[in-house]
């Protein structure tokens, strides 16, 4: 069965390749990156990755040291004109773990969306996406090294969203609508995973209000419903809604900035009685700033509620984040990225985790580029079950038209 799976792997890419090589050699250098096909344009690309992990697992002990080789081919399809666009996207993801074939996988993610602006005033857009991917060991339910567990938790997940603009970005006042939904089920690990199925359905609303040429005041609710399927015996259900109310301000391009600044309410309401509600300020902060064209400096931070993954009722989650891109002489791209955040588990459980990227990329053709990466990955909580430190070095490739 592996052997399978790994020859059908390397099928898909080698006829990806080959169908890239054969495309881009009919295609000039003064075209775009994009080949005509029809009405659009098709856009493939192909993700190569090497990566060594010390931590698979992201263990406290036990640590699982291993080298992983990862492919992504990617098409995208896209069709524009001056009122609409539409695009389909398709990327799988192919991971074979040299010391750890119990972790290989292959995810594939499907989307399609359509957007539609009839006029100036109004803006409306459906979007779909398929997901069959997993999460890894060391994550979600499987969080701690006293968890044993021999495989990922695979899963495959629906959802759709319903977007509606009314008002021109230069009118006083706008309205901004959002529907969504989105179905998750497990596939693999039933005996515990079946507790996670879920449908959640979503609803938001905002309205902004124009105070300079290009910064508003907004007002927004958001309202989260999540329904699970099937509850553990003997504990009460998780079904509960999620409701956010912001008031705050949007900017762009005011002295090299965008961004946003947002503070508001948020409440967790379960329809179990044995269940405790929740309630806490919430903000949503966000800055880029631009001092060159070619320098990018961003800063966010926000707090919010996330779904247990089996410790405490819910997830009160605090986080930062802060990057730098900058595109040096010589076709270098240089990145650094940290996060970190703070998961409150009902006073259950709390950590404190850090994460710090760093990349260099380097543009050797308009098609081709190689890049080197680290990452520093850590969690420290108060049960130490839960404490790992994990670092993964990469060398990627990425290879367009």
């Amino acid at each position: 069965m592996e052997r399978n799976k790994l020859i059908v792997k390397y099928l898909v890419i080698q006829i990806f390749v080959l169908v890239t090589t054969f495309i881009s050699v009919n295609v000039s250098a003064a075209e775009s990156a994009g080949v005509p096909i029809g009405n659009g344009q098709l856009y493939p690309q192909l993700d190569i990755k090497l990566q060594h992990d010390d931590n698979l697992l992201r263990a406290n002990t036990g640590e699982i040291d291993t080298f992983v080789s990862i492919f992504s081919p990617q098409l995208l399809y896209q069709i524009e004109s001056n009122k609409s666009l539409m695009l389909f996207e398709y990327v799988m993801d192919t991971a074979e773990h040299f010391s750890s074939h119990n972790d290989d996988y292959v995810d594939n993610r499907a989307r399609a969306e359509f957007e539609y602006e009839p006029t100036s005033r109004i803006f409306t857009a459906v979007r779909g996406e398929f997901v069959d991917t997993r999460d890894p060991r060391g994550t979600g339910a499987s969080e701690g090294a006293q968890v044993a567990i021999l495989s990922p938790d695979f899963y495959h997940s629906f959802g759709v969203l319903g977007e509606m603009r009314y008002g021109a970005k230069t009118a006083k006042g706008r309205f901004e609508f959002d529907v969504g939904y989105k179905d998750k089920n497990y596939d693999t690990n039933r005996q515990t995973t079946f507790v996670r199925d879920r449908d959640d359905f979503y609803g938001s609303a905002r309205f902004l209000y124009r105070i300079l040429p290009k910064t508003n005041l907004l007002f927004e609710t958001r309202a989260i419903n999540f329904n699970y399927e099937q509850d553990a015996v003997g504990t009460a259900g998780l079904d509960s809604t999620t409701f956010k109310y912001l008031a705050g301000v949007t900017w762009d391009a005011t002295y090299k900035t965008t961004g946003y600044a947002k503070l508001g309410l948020i409440e967790k309401k379960f329809d179990s009685s044995a269940r405790a509600d929740g309630d806490a300020l919430l903000w949503e902060l966000g800055v880029e700033w631009q001092p060159r064209t070619y320098s990018t400096f961003s800063l966010s931070t926000q707090r919010d509620f996330t779904e247990t993954n089996g410790i405490g009722d819910f997830i009160e989650e605090n986080s930062v984040n802060a990057g730098w891109k900058h595109e040096w002489p010589g076709n270098l791209i240089s990145s650094i990225n940290y996060t970190f955040s703070r998961n409150d588990y009902a006073s259950l459980r709390e950590d404190d985790k850090n994460t710090l990227s760093l990349k260099l990329d380097y543009k050797m053709r308009r098609w081709f580029t190689v890049g080197v990466g680290y990452t520093y990955d850590e969690r420290d909580s108060n049960n130490s079950n839960f404490n790992y430190e994990r670092n993964i070095f990469e060398l990627t490739a990425v290879i367009t038209l």
